[in-house]
């Protein structure tokens, strides 16, 4: 093809297709909320795409078949329960926050989080681990 083939118009017509795999790749990581717990931050190596951040870090990335999330999809109150037990009361008063209450919304989405982190999985399994 030269310059004088080129068709602006016909490059046009396929720019969804171009698209897709950069929308596929943002929607491995469906809207949260998700759980974060710390103020830890990482950094992306070399090569790989970040597809969630929020205004602490990012909150994950795909490299190659790895995704890596910063956040918590594997939490339920039972975890929650155990973290607290073993100091993460300390953690939450240090950020004005309390036992309670956050047990409480982690109880109240339970739900849905498990059905954010089952949409995840099953996203990476079908996207990225095939």
């Amino acid at each position: 093809m030269t310059m004088a083939d080129w068709n602006p118009e016909q490059y046009r017509k396929f720019a969804s297709e171009r698209a897709q795999p950069f929308h596929d790749l943002l929607a491995l990581v469906g809207p949260g909320p998700w759980f974060q717990f710390h103020k830890d931050a990482m950094v992306l190596p070399p090569g790989a795409v970040e597809i969630a951040r929020n205004a602490v870090c990012s909150q994950a990335w795909r490299a190659g078949r790895t995704l890596a999330v910063q956040f918590h999809p594997e939490l339920t109150l039972e975890i929650l329960d155990l973290w607290l037990a073993n100091g993460a009361t300390q953690v939450l008063q240090a950020v004005g926050l309390d036992d309670e209450t956050v047990r409480s919304q982690t109880e109240h989405s339970a739900a849905s989080a498990r059905s954010r982190t089952v949409t995840l999985i099953e996203s990476f399994l079908e996207r990225i681990a095939h």
